[in-house]
């Protein structure tokens, strides 16, 4: 096997006719996920390497990513091992300084926005619970009290 540095990429070749690339990582580093869904397009996600665990039967990388939409940000979190399926549907690689950067603000904001949603749509359950309990009474037996 020979191993060949290509501007800081390790590529081990086993055989000319087939190149591996192999990349060293570490809890912290910021990488590049690329996401193959069932359907659809791939995807590009950015992301950190949040975890690794040490599994004697499955090794596990945790990557935490921001699936950044038009109206939405959210992290989310991919769990890679061999034994996954799912570990089949992600290419992971080093993120490097001239990747297109996330604007931490603008992130920030549609994560402001979204719990703001979701706070409404809290507080509207709340409602249409305590309406139902108020109203809702004579459906079950319940009768209302009068107060004197």
């Amino acid at each position: 096997m020979t191993v060949y540095n290509l501007n800081g990429t390790k590529i081990a070749v086993e055989d000319t006719r087939e190149m591996i690339a192999t990349h060293t990582l570490k809890v912290g580093d910021r990488v590049r996920i690329l996401e193959k869904p069932s359907y659809g397009d791939p995807k590009l996600h950015t992301g950190i390497i949040a975890g690794f665990e040490p599994f004697k039967d499955s090794p596990t990388l945790i990557i935490a990513y921001l699936e950044v939409g038009y109206n939405s940000a959210e992290l989310k979190f991919v769990y890679l091992n061999a034994l996954q399926d799912e570990s089949k549907r992600f290419e992971v690689i080093p993120a490097f300084d001239d990747d297109l950067p996330l604007d931490k603000a603008d992130v920030v904001e549609l994560m402001n926005r979204n719990i703001n949603k979701l706070e409404h749509d809290l507080d509207d359950a709340k409602r249409k619970k305590a309406y139902f309990l108020a109203k809702f009474g004579k459906v079950f037996g319940e009768v209302e009290q009068l107060i004197a």
